[in-house]
């Protein structure tokens, strides 16, 4: 009888996870920067004394999930200029943000999990 014994390294998985998380943390990071510099850079409002720009903030992760938003304790004004009234065309920067940035978003998630795999065939 001819037979042959594969096992898999112990903590293999445990080695996968680590490098996955590592690399999705950089993807959160250019995510967040990238979706706040769009937002911050491309919208229709003249910036008069930069609270408005200053209060697009964005919090969360990529498992719970990333909110750019407008901080009003900082620019209460905000929804008036981004969401409109009678008076203000709507300037909705902060969908649009979202929007022209989701196709990279999804090669910079793919790039992550890319990288994590190549990482891991080199141990």
């Amino acid at each position: 009888m001819i037979s042959s014994n594969i096992s898999i390294p112990k903590n293999l998985d445990v080695k996968f996870d680590r490098l996955l998380k590592t690399e999705l943390t950089k993807a959160q990071t250019d995510i967040s920067n990238r979706l706040l510099l769009t937002a911050k850079n491309d919208h229709r409002f003249t910036s008069r004394s930069g609270r408005l720009i200053s209060a697009i903030k964005i919090k969360g992760s990529l498992d719970k999930g990333l909110e750019l938003y407008l901080d009003e304790n900082i620019a209460d004004y905000g929804r008036y200029v981004h969401d409109g009234q009678k008076s203000w065309k709507r300037d909705s920067f902060i969908e649009h943000s979202l929007k022209v940035n989701d196709a990279w978003i999804q090669q910079r998630l793919n790039l992550a999990v890319s990288n994590a795999v190549n990482r891991f065939n080199r141990l």
